[in-house]
């Protein structure tokens, strides 16, 4: 008897993570994707059998495009990226996760999952630790973080409140191919295939690195099972100085010169942020491609497509 395909949507399926998910979830050749962005893809960006929608999660008006549509699954990766634009951030990291849950039909859904950030924690202590019950953390500086926050106590409560089935994913320190240039590790990676000396800040903060396929293996782990109403950090669970793994790059690329010190920090500068993975590990993932293999699959990457 023929069965019909589970239907999932991708909020931010022309960003890093997005596009790297649904490339993952075409291969399994059993689902039905959609992609919700504010725009339609590049060519660069596209990718065939998936179905393209265009909406703005900060505008519910913009959201008919879904209303009348079942999801069974929904991986919200959206979310504006520049976030100096603070009413922006504000507004598309929080006031978009409620207009998208709004805005679904429940009626089909089987698992909502929000992926968060470890700069929810602000200025706990880590390695940071899940929170069991919904999170108030009022030393949050960064409207992002604030966003992104506001988000998970919404999304925790309209699961206690409504049963809603909502699951908090944080990830850490994500990289890898598709990441836009002016991130850290495709910023220094092309610095250095041009053999560019290159302003860094001190490189002294310790930062958790995972390579993005472990990321998108533990996501799709956490879609299909059976958690919800709850928060789980995401990373390797090795922390490492991000002074360590530009040295690394400049290595491997044989090149570049990296100009340590040159950048001020930020002055909401979290200098240690790195997280328990334990919860993670208890759901039968781990960590497959370490920091040195990982960046060698990335420079592979940008060596093909920035010449």
């Amino acid at each position: 008897m023929f069965k019909l395909k589970k239907k999932i949507l991708i909020t931010g399926g022309t960003g890093f993570l997005g596009f790297n998910y649904l490339n993952f979830l075409k291969k399994k050749k059993i689902y039905t994707l959609y992609s919700l962005s504010r725009k339609l893809p590049s060519k660069v960006n596209k990718i065939n059998s998936v179905k393209y929608l265009v909406g703005n999660l900060s505008d519910i008006k913009s959201l008919k495009c879904i209303r009348n549509m079942k999801f069974n699954y929904v991986i919200n990766f959206a979310g504006n990226i520049n976030h100096k634009e603070k009413i922006k951030t504000m507004n598309s990291h929080y006031k978009g996760v409620v207009n998208l849950v709004k805005t679904l039909n429940r009626k089909d859904l089987i698992k909502f999952v929000q992926i968060g950030s470890s700069v929810e924690y602000g200025k706990t202590k880590s390695p940071q630790i899940e929170p069991k019950k919904i999170p108030m953390n009022k030393k949050i500086y960064s409207i992002y973080g604030q966003a992104k926050l506001f988000s998970t106590i919404f999304l925790m409560k309209e699961n206690k409140k409504n049963n809603f089935p909502s699951v908090i994913i944080r990830p850490y320190l994500i990289y890898g191919p598709f990441q836009t240039p002016n991130r850290l590790i495709p910023y220094s990676i092309i610095s250095c295939l041009k053999r560019k000396n290159f302003p860094c800040s001190s490189g002294i903060q310790t930062r958790d690195f995972l390579y993005v396929t472990d990321a998108l293996n533990f996501i799709y782990k956490i879609m299909i099972g059976k958690d919800v109403g709850m928060i789980i950090n995401l990373g390797s669970g090795k922390k490492m100085k991000v002074k360590t793994v530009i040295k690394y790059i400049a290595k491997i690329c044989k090149g570049g010169l990296p100009n340590f010190g040159q950048l001020k920090l930020r002055k909401d500068e979290i200098m240690n942020l790195y997280p328990s993975v334990s919860l993670a590990k208890s759901k039968k993932w781990k960590q497959k491609i370490d920091i040195l293999k990982g960046l060698k699959l990335t420079i592979s990457h940008y060596k093909r497509n920035f010449k």
